[in-house]
């Protein structure tokens, strides 16, 4: 299926860079431990890909490619960014010009309106979760830190422990 390799480990998750056999088509596993300290993480990995799933006909949102699930994780195989996090960018000293960085602010504000149009709130927007396809274009991403709003009533918070 995939040929999996160490990308990065964050506090909740690790990603790992994976190309698939078939297609040599290369790709992001994240994968979600279900369980951590005795709390069940299940719902909140199950919220990350139904926000995925609704959001995937939008361009400015990462896309879902697959779901796997184990006893113990969850792996989200999503679209991977060529061009990384904003972070990066910004690790570098880089100064982009000015109408890179509008187009890039328009193209982050697509994904975040798009979002709400699903009533769902992205509760962690950083430079960690924008990432780069190319020179500038952008996608918003991951959700799991998200809630959903229906009639302006908050029905469920999703926040990693």
């Amino acid at each position: 299926m995939y040929d999996v390799f160490l990308f990065l480990r964050g506090k909740y998750a690790t990603v790992r860079r994976c190309r698939e056999r078939s297609s040599g088509r290369q790709w992001a596993a994240k994968f979600l431990r279900k369980r951590r300290r005795a709390q069940e993480l299940r719902a909140e990995a199950l919220h990350e890909v139904a926000v995925l799933d609704a959001a995937a006909h939008c361009s400015r949102l990462v896309s879902l490619h697959q779901v796997f699930e184990t006893n113990t994780e969850m792996v989200l195989v999503l679209e991977l960014a060529p061009g990384g996090e904003l972070q990066m960018i910004l690790d570098r000293d880089e100064v982009p010009e000015e109408r890179q960085v509008a187009r890039l602010l328009k193209q982050i504000l697509d994904g975040i309106a798009f979002l709400h149009s699903l009533n769902v709130a992205h509760l962690d927007i950083k430079n960690t979760e924008a990432f780069l396809f190319s020179v500038l274009p952008s996608r918003l991403g991951p959700y799991s830190r998200s809630l959903i709003v229906v009639s302006r009533k908050v029905l469920k918070e999703y926040n990693e422990p």
